[in-house]
């Protein structure tokens, strides 16, 4: 009831939507493989993970619908999502299903003239990384089979990201300049999936 009444707060005050950009995450140092993590954990993360986008769009995709000009819905992923990471099952199994929930948004909704894609970023430079790491800098995160989240591994071939890099691929993603993108996974991850 509270994402409908945001969605309609948010119509009333603009008269209409156009844009819908679900951006929620938060990975915890209590995820962990499947074997041993927590069902709390595991159902906290789908909730914030894949409920939320679930049903931001939902309602969002509806008034979308209603301005019968199309629109573009912006996710965000994790590049946790096309790669194996271990320790991270709830996180990148949420992960995994926006990608897959966006790709399917994308056909059934192109009729409408609505884009989805999705953007996935890899580790990005932000005070809620860093304070991740001085608290847990042993987590299993940082396990040298995942290298691409250990700060002393060079993984990030044009440097670390940093927020306004997501903030440039969604501002690209709304923008007409991307009219004829939908369904896409886009990659913000400085090379890391590369090297």
């Amino acid at each position: 009831a509270s994402v409908q009444a945001a969605v309609a707060r948010g119509v009333e005050a603009y008269g209409g939507l156009d844009i819908l950009y679900n951006n929620a995450g938060g990975s915890t140092p209590h995820d962990d493989m499947v074997t041993v993590v927590a069902m709390d954990e595991f159902w906290r993360c789908m909730k914030l993970e894949l409920l939320g986008t679930f049903l931001c769009s939902r309602f969002g995709i509806r008034a979308l619908q209603k301005t019968g000009r199309g629109g573009a819905v912006i996710n965000t992923a994790s590049y946790n999502a096309t790669i194996g990471t271990a320790g991270r099952d709830c996180y990148t199994a949420a992960k995994g299903a926006v990608i897959a929930l966006t790709r399917s948004m994308a056909v059934e909704y192109a009729p409408d003239g609505i884009r989805v894609n999705c953007i996935a970023p890899g580790v990005v430079k932000s005070p809620r990384m860093t304070k991740f790491y001085a608290e847990n800098p042993g987590h299993r995160i940082f396990d040298k089979k995942n290298r691409h989240h250990r700060p002393e591994v060079p993984s990030h071939l044009l440097g670390m990201i940093e927020i306004e890099d997501l903030t440039n691929m969604a501002l690209f993603l709304a923008s007409d300049e991307s009219r004829r993108i939908t369904g896409r996974i886009e990659l913000v991850d400085s090379g890391a999936t590369a090297s």
